[in-house]
Protein backbone atom coordinates (compact mmCIF):
# COMPACT_ATOMS: atom_id res chain seq x y z
CA UNK A 1 0.00 0.00 0.00
CA UNK A 2 2.41 2.59 0.88
CA UNK A 3 4.80 1.81 -2.32
CA UNK A 4 1.56 2.17 -4.10
CA UNK A 5 0.92 5.60 -2.90
CA UNK A 6 4.41 6.65 -3.60
CA UNK A 7 4.18 5.61 -7.07
CA UNK A 8 0.62 7.52 -7.12
CA UNK A 9 2.40 10.56 -5.43
CA UNK A 10 5.35 10.86 -8.06
CA UNK A 11 3.29 10.53 -10.78
CA UNK A 12 1.16 13.37 -9.78
CA UNK A 13 4.25 15.30 -9.16
CA UNK A 14 5.57 14.97 -12.43
CA UNK A 15 2.98 16.09 -14.06
CA UNK A 16 2.90 19.83 -12.64
CA UNK A 17 6.57 20.30 -13.55
CA UNK A 18 7.22 23.07 -16.11
CA UNK A 19 8.53 22.86 -19.41
CA UNK A 20 12.16 23.44 -20.02
CA UNK A 21 13.67 26.94 -19.53
CA UNK A 22 14.98 27.60 -23.48
CA UNK A 23 14.65 31.40 -23.52
CA UNK A 24 17.99 33.21 -24.39
CA UNK A 25 20.49 32.24 -27.20
CA UNK A 26 22.25 28.28 -27.83
CA UNK A 27 25.63 27.93 -29.51
CA UNK A 28 26.88 25.11 -31.30
CA UNK A 29 28.03 22.92 -33.82
CA UNK A 30 26.70 20.54 -36.41
CA UNK A 31 28.06 17.83 -38.70
CA UNK A 32 29.30 19.52 -42.38
CA UNK A 33 30.76 18.01 -45.67
CA UNK A 34 33.91 15.55 -45.85
CA UNK A 35 33.75 15.61 -41.98
CA UNK A 36 34.20 19.49 -41.44
CA UNK A 37 32.05 21.13 -38.83
CA UNK A 38 29.45 24.15 -39.13
CA UNK A 39 28.90 26.85 -36.24
CA UNK A 40 25.02 26.87 -35.49
CA UNK A 41 23.41 28.90 -33.25
CA UNK A 42 19.65 29.60 -32.10
CA UNK A 43 17.51 32.37 -29.98
CA UNK A 44 14.56 30.71 -28.75
CA UNK A 45 11.71 32.72 -27.34
CA UNK A 46 9.20 30.51 -25.26
CA UNK A 47 5.30 30.96 -24.41
CA UNK A 48 4.33 28.50 -22.42
CA UNK A 49 4.64 25.07 -24.87
CA UNK A 50 5.35 27.29 -27.80
CA UNK A 51 8.75 27.79 -28.67
CA UNK A 52 9.64 30.17 -31.46
CA UNK A 53 12.89 31.99 -32.71
CA UNK A 54 15.54 31.85 -35.55
CA UNK A 55 18.10 29.48 -36.96
CA UNK A 56 21.85 31.59 -37.18
CA UNK A 57 24.43 30.75 -39.53
CA UNK A 58 27.31 32.67 -41.60
CA UNK A 59 25.71 33.75 -44.18
CA UNK A 60 22.41 35.15 -42.33
CA UNK A 61 19.36 33.80 -39.85
CA UNK A 62 15.63 32.07 -40.70
CA UNK A 63 12.59 32.27 -38.65
CA UNK A 64 11.85 28.99 -36.74
CA UNK A 65 8.15 28.11 -39.01
CA UNK A 66 6.88 25.64 -36.18
CA UNK A 67 7.88 24.57 -32.44
CA UNK A 68 6.88 22.86 -28.82
CA UNK A 69 8.08 21.89 -26.07
CA UNK A 70 6.64 18.86 -23.54
CA UNK A 71 8.77 18.87 -20.60
CA UNK A 72 11.96 18.43 -21.28
CA UNK A 73 11.52 17.22 -25.01
CA UNK A 74 11.37 20.02 -27.36
CA UNK A 75 11.01 20.29 -31.36
CA UNK A 76 11.40 23.01 -33.95
CA UNK A 77 11.08 23.35 -37.91
CA UNK A 78 13.38 25.31 -40.25
CA UNK A 79 13.46 26.17 -43.62
CA UNK A 80 16.86 26.96 -44.55
CA UNK A 81 18.50 28.56 -47.63
CA UNK A 82 21.25 26.02 -48.84
CA UNK A 83 23.45 26.79 -52.46
CA UNK A 84 24.75 23.58 -54.73
CA UNK A 85 26.06 25.14 -57.19
CA UNK A 86 24.75 27.83 -58.95
CA UNK A 87 21.36 26.60 -57.37
CA UNK A 88 19.70 27.22 -54.41
CA UNK A 89 17.11 25.38 -52.46
CA UNK A 90 15.27 25.71 -49.54
CA UNK A 91 15.65 22.97 -47.21
CA UNK A 92 13.13 22.10 -44.56
CA UNK A 93 14.57 20.60 -41.27
CA UNK A 94 13.06 18.72 -38.12
CA UNK A 95 15.34 19.10 -35.06
CA UNK A 96 13.97 16.99 -32.09
CA UNK A 97 15.72 16.52 -28.59
CA UNK A 98 15.70 16.93 -24.97
CA UNK A 99 17.76 19.44 -22.29
CA UNK A 100 20.41 17.23 -20.68
CA UNK A 101 22.86 18.62 -17.52
CA UNK A 102 21.61 22.11 -19.18
CA UNK A 103 22.68 21.73 -22.76
CA UNK A 104 20.19 21.24 -25.78
CA UNK A 105 20.88 17.71 -27.28
CA UNK A 106 19.53 17.19 -30.65
CA UNK A 107 19.17 15.50 -34.08
CA UNK A 108 18.28 16.93 -37.16
CA UNK A 109 16.14 15.54 -40.23
CA UNK A 110 16.22 16.81 -43.60
CA UNK A 111 12.59 16.55 -44.73
CA UNK A 112 12.45 18.07 -47.71
CA UNK A 113 14.53 20.56 -50.84
CA UNK A 114 12.49 22.86 -52.87
CA UNK A 115 14.35 25.08 -55.85
CA UNK A 116 14.23 28.68 -54.59
CA UNK A 117 13.20 29.25 -57.97
CA UNK A 118 11.57 26.62 -60.06
CA UNK A 119 9.31 25.04 -56.93
CA UNK A 120 10.30 21.51 -58.03
CA UNK A 121 10.66 19.32 -54.91
CA UNK A 122 13.65 16.94 -54.65
CA UNK A 123 13.65 13.60 -53.59
CA UNK A 124 15.68 13.09 -51.34
CA UNK A 125 18.26 10.18 -50.68
CA UNK A 126 16.69 7.46 -48.91
CA UNK A 127 18.47 4.38 -47.77
CA UNK A 128 17.25 1.28 -47.27
CA UNK A 129 16.38 0.03 -43.39
CA UNK A 130 19.45 -1.73 -43.02
CA UNK A 131 21.38 0.98 -44.00
CA UNK A 132 20.49 3.66 -42.28
CA UNK A 133 22.53 4.97 -39.06
CA UNK A 134 21.80 7.13 -36.45
CA UNK A 135 21.42 10.97 -36.92
CA UNK A 136 24.67 12.64 -35.19
CA UNK A 137 23.75 14.02 -31.80
CA UNK A 138 24.19 18.12 -31.87
CA UNK A 139 25.06 19.97 -28.65
CA UNK A 140 24.04 23.36 -28.13
CA UNK A 141 25.25 25.33 -25.04
CA UNK A 142 23.25 28.00 -23.89
CA UNK A 143 25.10 31.74 -24.62
CA UNK A 144 22.98 33.89 -22.75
Amino acid sequence: MRLRTAILSALLLTQGLPAADLFGIWMGQVPGRRGATDDISFQFAQEGDNLSGKLYEDFGSTPLVEGGIEGDQLFFVVVAREQAGNQINLVTYRYEGKVVDGELELTRERIKAVDAVSGTEYVLNERPDDEKTEPPKIRLKRLL
